[in-house]
């Protein structure tokens, strides 16, 4: 398969949010002109990202695992380079970051070349998907041809087969009055009926607790059924999820549905929704745990 001109060993520009220590040292020497790198601190999980680059790096931190995960969800709506993740742990950890978001794993000492090879190999992969996927429509759905069109020069036929029955999109709520609406057809969830915008993480943990509305779920059951970890992972990458759930869930109107069970873990507890009254901004921050 014959690629496009890109597909060669160029100078790279990283984005990186690194340490400066060792690890951003190692990047440094790595990365040395004619590369450019831009080496920052962890920023704020809604950080839109909008500087561009042709690799994002994160350094691999347990107690920021899901910042990590947040911004790799960020990076990739607004741009095509994937995420690699700078692990200096042992399998456990580069596990973890895989689950968390990150494309590949970087060990350091980091090498220049490494990088780009690794980049390459990310290129020739979505560009081979690209050109096994149909070209979409303009509501951004993949388009077919019609029976009877011609398509590289053959006729497509109509198979006869019946036309599959159309189905409401399954939509979940916590209970019979529940304010939380969870359209799975969509991946959307609304709150007293207006829209949160959610993480992908943030979105299959919801799901979770809305499916076990009013169970006492441990952080294993969390990592088991929301990022199929089985084995302790040595972060609270539970608790930060957690943590950022509730404050969209508390911006959203509902400041106490999401609560601590002590000794155990975490509850969905919708009875303790209450209608909306006035903006949700105005009501009063609940201390978290």
């Amino acid at each position: 398969m014959p690629y496009p001109p890109e597909f060669v060993l160029s100078n790279l520009k990283v984005l990186a949010f690194a340490p400066e220590g060792a690890l951003g040292m190692s990047l440094r020497i790595a990365l040395a002109p004619p590369h450019e790198l831009v080496l920052r601190q962890l920023p704020d999980p809604t950080d839109p990202l909008t500087e561009s680059a042709d690799v994002l790096i994160l350094a691999w931190d347990p107690e920021h695992s899901a910042r990590i995960g947040a911004l790799a969800t960020t990076w990739r709506t607004a741009h095509n380079g994937p995420v690699f993740a700078l692990c200096s742990g042992g399998v456990e950890q580069d596990v973890a970051a895989l689950l968390a978001g990150a494309d590949q794993i970087l060990h350091p000492p980091v090498q220049g070349l490494d990088i780009q090879a690794r980049l390459m190999a990310h290129l020739r992969l979505t560009y081979a998907i690209r050109k096994l996927t149909p070209a979409t429509a303009t509501n951004g759905e993949a388009s077919l041809p019609a029976a009877g069109a011609q398509e590289n020069g053959t006729q497509v036929v109509d198979a006869g087969l019946p036309a599959p029955e159309e189905t409401a999109a399954p939509v979940k709520t916590s209970g019979p009055a529940s304010p939380i609406r969870i359209d799975d057809a969509s991946h959307r969830v609304f709150i007293h009926g207006n829209e949160v915008t959610l993480t992908p993480k943030e979105y299959e943990l919801l799901h979770f607790l809305t499916n076990h509305e009013g169970k006492a779920l441990t952080r294993d059951d969390l990592l088991d059924q929301v990022w199929g970890i089985n084995f302790d992972t040595g972060t609270n990458m539970v608790d930060v999820y957690v943590h950022f759930l509730r404050k969209k869930l508390r911006k959203a109107g509902l400041p106490k549905v999401l609560e601590t069970v002590r000794g155990r873990g975490y509850r969905l507890n919708t009875a303790k929704g209450t209608p909306l009254e006035g903006s949700p901004s105005t009501l009063p921050a609940q201390k978290d745990g």
